[in-house]
């Protein structure tokens, strides 16, 4: 691994342990609308999401002008969207309804992305 990685990799694990106080903060309240809210399991998944999708995109912007760095920004986004989705349903920030409407908008909007990649690695390896 060289310097860089490791740099980012250490930053990732400092964000997740500084982010486990607000996971345990967040249990103790009420689940709201969705009944899996307080699940700690649910809440350590969403950030290890968003670090997964950070370091995708930052490892994409290293890599950009070639065929992976365009495959890995696909990934990237993907990722993103689909973790933004997880989030907008296990905060209670509007009515159930329009929670599950932006959900599936955004796991749709991820899939997509990442089919997006799929694709253009198909294409590079033809």
């Amino acid at each position: 691994m060289n310097k860089f990685t490791k740099s980012i990799m250490s930053v990732g694990a400092g964000v997740a342990t500084l982010a486990l106080p607000v996971v345990a903060l967040a249990a103790d309240e009420s689940a709201g609308p969705a009944t899996f809210a307080g699940s700690y399991t649910l809440w350590i998944a969403i950030i290890i999401g968003f670090v997964v999708a950070i370091l995708t995109l930052l490892f994409s912007v290293q890599m950009s002008g070639s065929a992976v760095g365009s495959v890995l920004r696909n990934f990237g986004l993907g990722i993103l969207f689909i973790v933004l989705g997880f989030l907008s349903v296990v905060l209670a920030w509007t009515t159930p309804d329009v929670q599950k409407i932006v959900h599936d908008l955004l796991f749709i909007v991820g899939c997509l992305s990442c089919l997006a990649a799929v694709l253009k690695i198909r294409k590079t390896s033809m």
